[in-house]
């Protein structure tokens, strides 16, 4: 009964944080201290306390980091969801973050989304991308700000992606084959 109620509480207080996702109004963190408290939020996974895992991710992609993207909890808040059940959300974050790696990268440009996004359904065609749905990247990722940080990544950054596309190809097919057994008969 009372880990019913705090199950609950912890569902109820990531539903809050869920939907202040775009904010990134928290405290500024230094680098050293930002991957300490994502080594403590990992540690929550490992420990399979996938709830306050959940919380913790979604706490610190509030936090502001000094002119650069604060993007990495994204994909341990999708992790945290797919573990929960919630292939939904962990789907969409999943989705989002892809984004945000292919923006880190320079692969994918702050400009094409606005372009795109001014561009009439007809000319859609001609963008190797569908941006739609994915503002939570966009807003997370272009500000002026971070601009010239994507303008050459540097060796340590693109192997720090290619780590998480390992880790994303990973994470999105067991959701895929989650999402498939629950719609067989």
């Amino acid at each position: 009964m009372l880990a019913t109620k705090v199950l609950s509480l912890l569902v109820l207080c990531s539903a809050l944080l869920t939907a202040n996702a775009w904010a990134q109004e928290g405290p500024y963190l230094d680098y050293d201290e930002y991957d300490q408290q994502l080594d403590d939020a990992n540690a929550l996974i490992e420990a399979e306390r996938y709830a306050e895992a959940l919380i913790a991710f979604q706490e610190l992609s509030t936090v502001r980091l000094f002119e650069a993207p604060n993007y990495e909890p994204f994909f341990f808040i999708a992790k945290s969801q797919y573990f929960l059940g919630q292939l939904t959300d962990a789907n969409e974050n999943l989705r989002q973050f892809k984004c945000m790696l292919r923006v880190d990268s320079g692969a994918m440009k702050c400009a094409n989304a606005v372009d795109y996004e001014k561009s009439t359904p007809d000319n859609r065609v001609y963008y190797d991308t569908d941006f739609s749905g994915l503002d939570l990247c966009f807003h997370r990722m272009c500000d002026e700000l971070y601009h010239s940080y994507y303008e050459d990544p540097s060796e340590a950054t693109l192997q720090r992606i290619a780590k998480y596309w390992v880790d994303v190809d990973m994470l999105q097919s067991q959701i895929n084959n989650e999402i498939a057994k629950r719609e067989l008969p």
